[in-house]
């Protein structure tokens, strides 16, 4: 987003004026760019956004960039990256007379649009948390969101070349400790994709 101190008013020749140039600073003010503009860059029409700006330019058709809060166990050491591919597994406590926590992948091969720090209150007090942006489908949105409300959220970074899906079974505690988990069931197609029950 433009503001004040960072425009200013310079001189061109006639004839070297690039083409969509602004000539008053009052005509960009407030707007957003759609493309990252170096030091003295001039501002032209066609760097500008008409809809939105920042990161929902980077959204694509049909998808939904959705956030999480992440810290370094969760968000893999810091070292998830805008472009890396992560699966996204939620764990919930026991639900009922069950006193077992269940673990389920939920969103597998899934982009990372976006990735750093922010700011948010804790005790009325100011906290630096890290946040990760995803891209997802609605469908994908929806259970992130729903599994952001009822546990935790653990981002599992994957090989940049594997974008192969694994349909996975559930785990439970009690699976854990006797290992007798049912294993891998299949893998399916190389694209992005949310597991079925």
């Amino acid at each position: 987003r433009l503001d004040q101190n960072q425009l200013r008013v310079v001189r061109y020749p006639k004839e070297s004026v690039p083409e969509g140039a602004f000539s008053d600073v009052d005509s960009v003010l407030g707007q957003t760019t759609k493309i990252f503009l170096a030091a003295r860059e001039a501002i032209t029409a066609i760097k500008l956004s008409s809809r939105g700006g920042g990161l929902s330019m980077l959204v694509r058709h049909g998808l939904r960039a959705s956030s999480l809060e992440v810290n370094q166990v969760s968000g893999v050491s810091g070292f998830v990256l805008p472009g890396d591919r992560v699966d996204i597994l939620a764990t919930v406590d026991s639900r009922g007379g069950n006193d077992e926590a269940i673990t389920r992948t939920i969103l597998q091969n899934i982009e990372v649009l976006a990735s750093g720090q922010k700011t948010a209150q804790q005790d009325n007090k100011p906290i630096t948390v890290q946040a990760v942006t995803v891209l997802v489908d609605p469908e994908g949105a929806e259970k992130l969101a729903l599994a952001l409300h009822e546990g935790k959220v653990h981002l599992v970074l994957r090989n940049p070349e594997d974008a192969d899906t694994v349909r996975m079974a559930s785990i439970n505690t009690n699976q854990m400790f006797n290992n007798d988990r049912p294993r891998v069931a299949a893998k399916g197609p190389s694209r992005a994709r949310i597991e079925e029950p």
